[in-house]
């Protein structure tokens, strides 16, 4: 979820054929800000953020509780098969002593 936001502007941006321009110019937010959060190399402020999303159709919240209910339903599953348990839990070891 390296750049999660920016992705998921840049995939709904093209899927409905809107410029960045466009886009920049409709939610007042800088076109160059907009390119570096599609880009991976600015976060975006939570305002920035919701007026884009909510330019293309979409509301910060339910794409919150979306992602959080996809996260809980991943878990469930991990939990229940063991070997990706186990692969999880190696890869978490493997990573605090790194």
């Amino acid at each position: 979820m390296d750049n999660f936001w920016g992705q998921l502007v840049k995939k709904l941006r093209e899927e409905q054929g809107v410029s960045q321009r466009v886009l920049a110019s409709r939610t007042e937010v800088g076109r160059s800000a907009l390119r570096r959060l599609e880009a991976g190399g600015a976060p975006g402020t939570i305002d920035v953020i919701e007026r884009l999303l909510d330019y293309l159709g979409y509301e910060l919240e339910a794409i919150k509780r979306e992602d959080h209910a996809t996260a809980l339903k991943d878990q469930a599953q991990a939990e229940a098969d063991t070997k990706r348990r186990s692969r999880i839990a190696l890869n978490r070891i493997l990573a605090i002593s790194l």
